[in-house]
């Protein structure tokens, strides 16, 4: 059960990403007009790497790929994230996004440190344990 159990929480860990980033190109021009509205300069091609990110982590999370280095990613993603939209915490909605984005932070930190578990490209690709030899007495 603890394989499926951490197979299960990649994949709920990468919907929020994955979501996020189709509901952004499904509103393209608004997605790039409220990061302009931020101050962020060249706001389409920062979008399109946010977009990118959201998908390459999603998508290596789910499958177990390189896990470590998508959530160290996404947890700089998030960072990043937090400190162009969310600035203001003195607004109820911004104190509730750097919450709930704190929380994933916590669960990406969980997957960084544990690895992506048994049900894994990552778990697939570690080369076998060397036999050692037994010394001679």
């Amino acid at each position: 059960m603890e394989k499926n159990t951490l197979l299960i929480a990649r994949v709920f860990l990468s919907l929020v990403f994955l979501v996020s980033g189709i509901r952004q190109i499904l509103n393209y021009q608004v997605s790039v007009l409220s990061l302009g509205e931020q101050g962020v300069p060249l706001s389409g091609f920062v979008l399109m790497i946010g977009i990118a990110a959201q998908f390459l982590g999603g998508i290596f999370l789910i499958l177990g790929y390189k896990t470590r280095t998508a959530a160290a990613g996404l947890i700089i993603f998030l960072v990043l994230a937090n400190l162009i939209y969310h600035r203001d915490l003195t607004n109820l909605y911004n104190q509730l996004q750097v919450t709930k984005d704190m929380a994933i932070i916590g669960g990406l930190l969980y997957v960084y440190w544990f690895g992506a578990g048994e049900i894994s490209v990552d778990a697939r690709k570690k080369p076998a344990p060397i036999p050692r030899k037994k010394k001679k007495k």
